[in-house]
Order: C-alpha cells, then structure tokens, then sequence
C-alpha cells in the first residue's frame, strides 16, 4: 500500500485532504491540494499531493510538470525518494498511452531505487518492474517484458496473476513449456479459477497434446459452465475431428445462453463442413432472428444457399447483407455467383463490378467476371450462352 506524504497544514486541513481523497471527491481534494502547495512551493509533500490529486483528475501533463518540480528540489526527508517521483512520472505517460515514454521513466524509477535506502516498508521496485513489464508489452517489447516480470517474480511478487501474465508473454514468444509451467504455478497458487486451465487448456491445443488440452477444459467447464468456454472445447474437438462430441457440446452450449451467436455460428460452420447445409441454414435462421442487423450472418447464410443451390433465397440474404453493410465486396460477390447460377448474366456482372467498386484488388470478383465475360463473349456467335455452375467461392 502506498504511503502518502503529508504536507505541513493544520490538523483539521490535513484531514479534510485525506478524507476527500479516500472518499473520492478528487476534484475537491485537488483545490484543497492546490491551495496548500501555492501557499508551500517548496513543500516536496505539497507539491506531491498536488500532482497525485492532477493524476487522479486525469491532468496527466500537469501532474507529470509538479513531479518533475518536486525532481528539482534539495530535500533532506528520509521520506523521501526519488525512484517513487520518476515511477509517477511513468505512470502519467502510460496513462496517456505512451508507452515508449513510460518504459523509459520505469527504467530510470528502477535504476533510482537502486542507489536509495527506502523507509521501512517502502519497497516499490516490485510495482516498477510490474508496470515496465505492462509497457514493454504495449510496444511489442516482449523480450523486454519477459526480462521485468521475471525480476519481479525474483522479488517475490508470486501471485495467480502475475504467473498468468509470464504464460502470456511466453505463449506469445512460443515458449510454450514456460506458459505450461506459469499456468499450472498459477493453478497451484489458486486451484478454484476456470481461466488457468482454460489457458493452459489452449496451449496444450496449440501443443496438439488434446488429451491434456480436453482434461483442462473439462476442469474449467466444470468451475464455470460459461458459454464462451463450451465453444473452445467444441473447436478443440473439430481440431481432433471429433465432430459429433463437438456439436454435443455446442448443443449444451446454446441450451446454458439461448443467445449466444458464437455458440450458433460455431456449430453452423462445422455443419457446413459436414456437407449439412440444410441443418446449417436452420442455425443461420436463429441466428438472424437473434440479430437481423449483423450483415456478417446474412452474408454466411447466403453462402451457404448457394452451397444448397438456392439462388433465389442466397440473393434475398446477400441483398439483406447489402442493406445493412453496403461496403462488403463479399456480398456482392456472393449475388453475382447467385444469379450467375440462375443464368441472370447482366445482373450478374452488375454486382461483381460493384464489388470490383468497393475494392478492385477483390481476386473472387476479378476471377468470377472474367468467367462470365468469357462465356459471353463465346455466346455471340451461336447465340447460346453455356454457363459451368459456379458454387463455393
């Protein structure tokens, strides 16, 4: 817990700016605040409570101009540290999402600290090198945050979820014997909480160890029957071509949230893959009374019609699509497949040029006209236009 320094006012102020600031009135606590540190310039305590009340208000560039102030000072307080006003500094910066700028500051915090004796119970090197590992991973330094949140650990910062962010950093570095340990060090720590076997459940997937990735989805879908988690262990299973036990678990998927669209266009997705397109379309039908403004869902369905071989349905939900989302190449593409089907020609090609419109560099629209405009071309001399059937595309 931080300790705050308390500048040198009368008691009945000094409480009055404690108790605003536990109450979270910040706005009244940083006019008290102001009013102290214009009466204390040189007040280090002042000035502080001045630039935290300017941080909690969300003045990020004021509060970082009174920390770097309070840097300028002399102070002989053994309360004092300077590794703490840089670690504020930091934290303006990444407040304001500049990361770069907030790893640089964590950086000088930490080589501060290392020159200063902290009071007793002062020990902030843990939460900068927390915060440096959470900045280097917001400028993609992931070596850089693999290398603070194993000082951290070094430390003793040995929680659930400081194992869970090394597993993340290394899972995204591919060293997924790390992740596997961090997951199950966080699992040991706190056995009760689905999410550690979910991830680990995931790298073991990426692994293609599916025996060990099934035991740890089991394990999480038994502390918390969420949705989200049936649909990972329902792909884990189309991974492992287990298709039926996929579609079982998407079944008590839909059966726990009625409306939960993932669980429906997982479970339509593996249907096509099965060639079972009419029991897909029947998912495609609940999902657009679930949302009949998502254009995406219209556009699959249409694909699908076409996979079915009804054009004029396929039209109907690629023009729904349109409607809703009038800049997707991909519906307009899917329309000219349709009436393409349907040996409607001109129309055709109206809309794969309106695709071609929307971007030019779309390869299905290009293939697609040049067929067409071949076949037509061959049709001026006999009159007759013999059409190939264009199906999934």
């Amino acid at each position: 817990m931080h300790t705050y320094p308390e500048p040198v006012v009368p008691v009945a102020t000094g409480h009055e700016l404690i108790f605003f600031r536990e109450t979270g009135q910040f706005g009244k606590y940083m006019e008290l605040s102001k009013q102290i540190a214009d009466r204390s310039p040189n007040d280090w305590a002042a000035l502080f409570q001045y630039a935290f009340s300017c941080q909690l208000n969300k003045l990020h560039e004021e509060s970082r101009t009174i920390f770097y102030k309070i840097l300028q000072l002399e102070i002989e307080d053994p309360n004092y540290m300077k590794s703490e006003m840089l670690k504020f500094i930091a934290d303006t910066y990444s407040a304001q999402k500049n990361y770069k700028a907030a790893k640089d500051n964590y950086i000088l915090a930490i080589e501060a600290y290392q020159t200063e004796t902290p009071p007793p119970g002062r020990n902030p090197e843990v939460d900068m090198y927390i915060s440096l590992c959470e900045s280097c991973y917001s400028i993609d330094d992931l070596k850089g945050s693999l290398d603070a949140i194993n000082k951290a650990i070094l430390l003793g910062a040995a929680s659930p979820i400081i194992y869970r962010t090394k597993a993340f950093i290394t899972q995204k570095l591919e060293m997924y014997d790390q992740a596997i340990e961090c997951y199950t060090a966080a699992i040991q720590l706190d056995p009760n909480d689905s999410i550690y076997y979910k991830c680990r459940g995931d790298v073991y997937s990426t692994l293609k160890k599916y025996e060990e990735a099934t035991v740890d989805y089991d394990r999480a879908i038994e502390l918390s029957p969420a949705p989200s988690l049936h649909v990972m262990q329902a792909m884990l299973f189309v991974d492992m071509k287990l298709y039926d036990k996929a579609l079982s678990v998407l079944e008590k998927c839909c059966e726990i949230d009625p409306e939960y669209i993932h669980g429906y266009l997982a479970k339509a997705n593996i249907l096509e893959k099965l060639d079972q397109c009419e029991e897909a379309d029947e998912v495609y039908d609940v999902i657009v009374k679930i949302i009949p403004e998502d254009h995406r869902s219209w556009n699959s369905k249409g694909l699908n019609l076409i996979n079915m071989e009804q054009y004029e349905e396929a039209i109907e939900a690629f023009t729904k699509s349109i409607e809703l989302e009038p800049r997707l190449p991909q519906s307009f593409c899917g329309k000219g497949c349709a009436y393409y089907n349907l040996g409607r020609y001109q129309e055709a090609l109206e809309a794969y040029n309106s695709a071609l419109e929307i971007d030019p560099s779309y390869v299905i629209a290009i293939e697609r006209k040049e067929v067409l405009e071949m076949l037509l071309r061959n049709s001026l001399g006999t009159g007759v236009a013999k059409r190939r059937k264009i199906g999934e595309f």
